[in-house]
């Protein structure tokens, strides 16, 4: 055991000088002879066994330990001669070192400085009254109070230095700590002394009557401490693992352990690293996945080393700290993921804004510019649909990887959600130094993949904001200025840069002002549905109308969906939107059929929005709005247009089969101006094609118009689908259209998008007069 030089030396000197007074002491017994060999004998038996189990006395943190010394220090002296007190006490002394299994360096030092103590206190005694062994005079009793009270402060002093010295503590501390207990355990034992002595001197067997007392005394206590250090130990144990999980949040998990480790076991080293304990120390591991991890303690304070409570002790603080680490590796994970994107570990959007609020704090010193960059990848929704969003993970960590080695140093990328990334970029010296930055963000994300065999040619849109240093803007509107930017970029052929100017503020500006008045129009119940009516191209009759969303301003004003339609789609107030009309348009057809009968529109038709299709499953929503109205599914017409037919995916085209298997028309809206093919016409569930206006138009003078037209009639014919002609404006478009074939006719020529009101007026009309008579022009 390793002990401070100076311990040592304390040590070393009560040693000798015990072996000094016991030498003086077995020289003076040979002379005169120790005489009273059952006196002798019985009263070192005691004091063995007094060393050997003390009497514990409990104080309110600690156990303090008394051996009861004064007591026979004060028997022995007055029964025995000096050096058979003397003689008596070291070999008690030996004696009860030897059955507690004391460290021979305490052993040396309790003997060596308890021997000494008695021999001075004896001295002291002696000095005082003549000591008279057979029978005690009140002077001698007096004398072996007083030479008592100077065996206990020698004892108490050499203790307290010792104590201070291994402990670090000023030894008067120590000294004065629990004085007042000492004393009064003082003057028990002093009082049990004399009465031993006082006893002896009348009838020697009365000492052998206190040995069953002082058995059952100690055994008692010894239990009862035993308890109480395991209850102490538990206690510790407690608030050491409440100390040690506290410090979690702290991350502080592996200081705690070894703070509660050297409190707990009391010793001056504790480390926790991948060692396991060498010689003289004691550890146990700690079972943390993928990390060899051991909790070591050594050196401790005092002179016991350390026992098996000691190891249970460290085994259950291990485990303690294998759960808090795991809980602080956990904490850190969680922490990580909420500022962290899951797929590609790049920072989130929270992080990113975190860091833009900081960097434009530093934009308001002079000099100090940055740039917002925002990128998406060009149809990325066609890698998912057509090869899964496996293939496109994949496309997205490669985009990631390629972005991440494309930074310079301080610039932070990060992940918003699908296949959105910004780029933060601070101490630019200049624009065009932004603009060259991020041309190459968009160069690094652009480029050929291969996913499963499929060699996919990427590109990216990219847009760019600009802060100078004294800017007024806050994060979340520089961001949104990126964005816009991008979504210029995209609107003019995807794959290039656009940097955010006027021209964009105040287009942002008018779509933050639309997506208000939309907002406010939902909320105040202004949104109004408008029906134009379509014909039979044969008969002329009204026999569908179309649903045409209009929104009311607080002015009065009517917006139309060419107003509005971009900004709540890219709002998501389209879903909103769309349930609403559509829920109001199968209400009308319901009325109407009630009011009008036959002549009543046979269908009505709404049409789908990308944004609707994407942000609700509509085959439910169709179903449920129907059952919510009682409207009958023929007397409902969906329309949807080619950009929409291009981007569905395959669950739409399940979702439209469920509707048109159920008895909803499908019809292909502005047909012509897009870019699907056939082979989606035939894929997809449809009843009916919606020629588009702009071909309508040229009827009449021009020809090519005339044969696409005439194409698309016949293409509907030849695939059992009917056809619409919209935009019919003048009597000769409407004869051309009916000369070509085709079905239904709609336009300004017959009637504008009007209030039920008008409708109805017109259906109340037609009803009036006899078939084939017709309230409109007649075909």
């Amino acid at each position: 055991m390793k002990l401070p030089p100076k311990v040592r030396a304390m040590v070393v000197g009560a040693a000798t000088t015990g072996a000094i007074t016991v030498g003086v002491a077995g020289v003076l017994a040979r002379r005169t002879g120790l005489g009273l060999v059952y006196e002798l004998v019985t009263l070192t038996i005691f004091l063995a066994l007094s060393w050997a189990y003390p009497v514990l006395v409990l104080r309110t943190e600690e156990t303090e330990a008394f051996q009861l010394d004064e007591a026979f220090f004060v028997a022995m002296a007055l029964l025995l001669p000096a050096a058979g007190t003397i003689v008596a006490f070291a070999a008690a002394l030996v004696l009860g070192n030897c059955i507690r299994r004391r460290p021979l360096v305490r052993a040396a030092f309790n003997t060596g400085q308890t021997v000494t103590a008695v021999g001075i206190g004896l001295a002291t005694m002696h000095l005082l009254a003549p000591i008279r062994p057979a029978s005690p005079t009140a002077a001698a009793l007096g004398a072996a109070v007083v030479g008592a009270a100077v065996f206990l402060l020698v004892n108490s002093a050499a203790v307290s230095v010792v104590i201070s010295l291994n402990d670090e503590k000023r030894a008067i501390e120590v000294f004065l700590d629990g004085l007042d207990l000492r004393a009064l355990v003082f003057a028990g034992g002093v009082s049990l002394g004399l009465l031993a002595a006082i006893g002896a001197s009348a009838h020697p067997w009365a000492l052998a009557l206190g040995a069953l007392p002082m058995a059952a005394v100690n055994l008692v206590l010894r239990e009862h401490s035993r308890a109480r250090s395991q209850r102490q130990r538990a206690e510790g144990l407690f608030v050491a693992a409440s100390q040690i999980h506290a410090a979690v949040a702290r991350d502080a998990v592996e200081v705690a352990v070894v703070d509660a480790a050297r409190s707990l076991l009391r010793c001056r080293a504790v480390r926790v690293d991948a060692s396991p304990p060498g010689p003289d120390e004691i550890g146990a591991s700690i079972p943390v996945p993928k990390a060899d991890r051991w909790l070591v303690a050594a050196d401790p304070m005092g002179f016991e080393p350390f026992g098996a409570a000691d190891r249970e002790l460290i085994n259950a603080l291990a485990g303690i700290a294998a759960a808090a680490l795991e809980n602080a590796r956990l904490l850190k994970e969680i922490r990580h993921r909420a500022i962290h994107d899951g797929l590609t570990e790049l920072p989130n959007k929270v992080l990113f804004m975190d860091r833009l609020v900081h960097a434009l704090a530093k934009t308001r010193q002079p000099g100090q510019r940055l740039a917002v960059i925002f990128l998406d990848v060009d149809r990325f929704k066609v890698i998912n649909d057509s090869l899964g969003h496996a293939a496109g993970d994949l496309v997205l960590l490669g985009v990631a990887a390629r972005l991440r080695s494309s930074l310079r140093p301080g610039d932070t990328v990060a992940r918003l959600g699908g296949d959105e990334f910004a780029l933060l970029c601070e101490d630019l010296d200049s624009r065009d130094t932004a603009a060259s930055v991020a041309e190459r963000f968009r160069a690094a994300a652009s480029g050929s993949w291969v996913s499963n065999g499929v060699e996919l040619g990427i590109t990216a849109s990219v847009g760019i904001v600009m802060v100078e240093s004294g800017a007024d803007v806050s994060a979340p509107e520089l961001l949104q200025a990126a964005d816009t930017a991008m979504y210029r970029a995209k609107e003019r052929g995807r794959d290039r840069v656009e940097v955010f100017d006027r021209t964009l503020r105040n287009q942002a500006y008018a779509r933050l002002k639309t997506e208000t008045t939309l907002r406010r129009a939902l909320d105040d119940g202004r949104l109004r549905v408008f029906y134009q009516p379509i014909l039979d191209a044969a008969s002329g009759r009204v026999t569908e109308a179309e649903a045409l969303l209009r929104i009311e301003t607080p002015a009065g004003a009517l917006l139309s969906p060419a107003d509005f339609i971009e900004v709540a789609e890219g709002s998501g107030l389209i879903a909103t939107i769309g349930v609403g009309v559509l829920e109001e348009a199968c209400r009308q057809a319901v009325e109407w059929r009630h009011r009008f009968g036959d002549d009543a529109p046979s269908r009505i038709a709404v049409n789908l929005s990308a944004g609707q299709l994407s942000r609700m499953p509509v085959a439910e929503t169709v179903k449920r709005v129907l059952a919510d109205t009682r409207c009958s599914p023929s007397m409902l017409a969906l329309e949807i247009t080619e950009t929409v037919l291009l981007e569905a995916g395959e669950q739409v085209r399940e979702e439209l089969a469920v509707l048109r298997k159920m008895g909803v028309t499908i019809g292909l809206d502005d047909f012509g101006t897009g870019y699907s093919s056939l082979a989606y016409i035939k894929r997809f569930p449809l009843d009916f094609l919606k020629i588009d206006r702009c071909f309508v138009s040229g009827l009449g003078r021009d020809q090519e118009d005339e044969a696409i037209v005439d194409a698309i009639i016949s293409l509907g014919r030849s695939l059992g689908l009917s056809t619409v002609a919209e935009g019919v404006e003048t009597g000769t478009q409407k004869d051309r259209l009916r000369s070509l074939g085709c079905d239904r006719l709609q336009g300004y020529l017959f009637a504008r998008p009007q209030p039920p009101s008008q409708m109805e007026g017109m259906l109340a009309e037609v009803r009036l007069w006899d078939q084939p008579q017709l309230v409109l022009p007649p075909l």
